[in-house]
This record gives C-alpha cells, sequence and structure tokens, in this order.
C-alpha cells in the first residue's frame, strides 16, 4: 500500500494538494525567479467550458501567470512574443482536417514571430497524443484528461529548461 496517492490516479479535475501547489510554486519560484508565462491558445470557438477548466488548473499555481485570452490565435501569438512567455498551449478540440491545418498556419507563424526558438509550444485538447502533436511539429502533446500534477510539472520543467538555455546564451564559443 502507498503512503501517498499516485498523481496518476487522481481525476484530471482534482485539485491539487496543498503540498504539490507548494513544491511548483516553489520550484518555479527558486528556478526561474519570477512568474511562468503561459499562452493558451485556441483554434476554434468551441469547448469553452474546457478552456476555462483548464486556465482554471494553470492558475491555480501562484507562480504561473495565465495571459488573458485574446480574439484571436494571431493576436494571442503576438501577445505570447510581447511578453516573451516561456509556454504556449495550444487547444486541439479534434483531430480533423481543419483543425490541423490551422495548428500547422500556427506553428509557421509562430516561426515568424520567434516564437519557435523561445516557447514551448504544445497541443492539449480531448483527441490530442504524443504521437499527433510530433507529427504536426510541436514540442508536445496532452491530452485533455492529464492529471492536473503531471501537466503542471512537464510545463514547469520546460520552462526551467528554456530558461537554462537563455542563460548559458547562444554565442559561438570565442577562440581567442
Amino acid at each position: 500500500m502507498h503512503d501517498r496517492p499516485d498523481t496518476f490516479d487522481k481525476p484530471t479535475a482534482a485539485p491539487l494538494t496543498t503540498s504539490e501547489r507548494q513544491a511548483i510554486d516553489g520550484l518555479l519560484r527558486w528556478q526561474l525567479g519570477r512568474r511562468m508565462t503561459v499562452c493558451l491558445l485556441t483554434l476554434t470557438d468551441t469547448h469553452s467550458d474546457e478552456i476555462a477548466a483548464l486556465t482554471e488548473r494553470l492558475t491555480s499555481i501562484e507562480e504561473i501567470h495565465v495571459l488573458p485570452p485574446a480574439q484571436s490565435t494571431e493576436e494571442g501569438l503576438r501577445q505570447a512574443a510581447q511578453t516573451d512567455a516561456e509556454i504556449a498551449l495550444v487547444w486541439l478540440a479534434a483531430d480533423d482536417e481543419r483543425e490541423l491545418a490551422a495548428a500547422t498556419a500556427l506553428l509557421e507563424r509562430a516561426e515568424a514571430l520567434g516564437l519557435r526558438d523561445r516557447s514551448f509550444l504544445a497541443l492539449i485538447g480531448p483527441d490530442v497524443t504524443r504521437d499527433l502533436a510530433h507529427r504536426l511539429l510541436f514540442e508536445e502533446g496532452y491530452p485533455a484528461s492529464t492529471p492536473t500534477a503531471q501537466l503542471l510539472w512537464s510545463l514547469a520543467r520546460e520552462a526551467i529548461a528554456r530558461d537554462e538555455l537563455r542563460r548559458r546564451g547562444s554565442s559561438p564559443p570565442c577562440y581567442l
């Protein structure tokens, strides 16, 4: 028998425990030294309840700042670029041809804005899989049913890894 409940056995909508929330907050505060900025983008105007629930899951952590919803994906991408968001989560409502084309177009626009190098771009949604995300050239894919703690730990790790790369710089070595 386990001493503590396993995160993977909890229902998705289950609120984080106080210790989980404090651990994620502490990690972000210690490693980033600032709030992690998340931009949540939607390709269609569907699933508003699920997107609101996702926003609530993300904002349950004090050290996570979720940008306000944008009127369009273009505006959302610009907002992510201006605020230097560490994470851009793209809600994929359905695995159909129109949505997949919109996701591909979003990635092309993110590339033009320089977000692909600066932000962790991932898909999330009811039919999203890691394979689907990688096939569309996103860095990761999360099913909407991903437990809150698992999703938040994953996003925090990605933000911290990107921050470390930024601090190291990308200039070539000096041979003087």
